[in-house]
Formats: C-alpha cells, sequence, structure tokens
C-alpha cells in the first residue's frame, strides 16, 4: 500500500484546520449539497487521505520500484500539498 494524507487529524491539527483552506473549500462544497446527499458524510470525518493497494507489483524486486511508486505518489500530490498548505 501506497498512501498520503493523514488517517487522525490530533486534536491541535483540528483546532487549527477549522480556518484552514481545505475547510473553506468544504463549506463551500457542502452549501451546494443537502444535507441527506449520499457523500455528505465525507465531510464529517476526522482525517483525509488517499492511497494505492494491490497485490505486490512485479516492480517491488526491481530497481524500477522508485519509478513505480513515484508515479502513484503522483497522483496523491495535490491532496498532500492541500492538507500541508493549511495545517
Amino acid at each position: 500500500m501506497l498512501g498520503a494524507g493523514m488517517h487522525v487529524f490530533a486534536p491541535p491539527v483540528l483546532a487549527r484546520r477549522s480556518r484552514s483552506r481545505a475547510t473553506a473549500s468544504a463549506a463551500r462544497v457542502t452549501k451546494k449539497f443537502d444535507a441527506d446527499h449520499p457523500r455528505a458524510a465525507l465531510l464529517k470525518h476526522a482525517g483525509l487521505f488517499a492511497g494505492w493497494e494491490d497485490a505486490h507489483p512485479k516492480e517491488l524486486a526491481s530497481g524500477k520500484l522508485v519509478d513505480f511508486a513515484a508515479k502513484r505518489y503522483a497522483a496523491m500530490t495535490p491532496l498532500h500539498a492541500c492538507l500541508r498548505d493549511s495545517l
């Protein structure tokens, strides 16, 4: 598994996060959806992460593992940057 983000925000981080860009963005989004929208619950979680998980890739035993991981982490960079910049 490869991942980026935070599984659980610590209480001090949650306090700062309440003023963060991510929270402001989430607030704007939630105004567009009803409270009973199927994905509204996603905004109530105390963490945010993205990941890749699958069987062990063939690159694991080769010199191509770094490139394999870099490609998957590149897709997670926007989430990482948003969390990094807003905390």
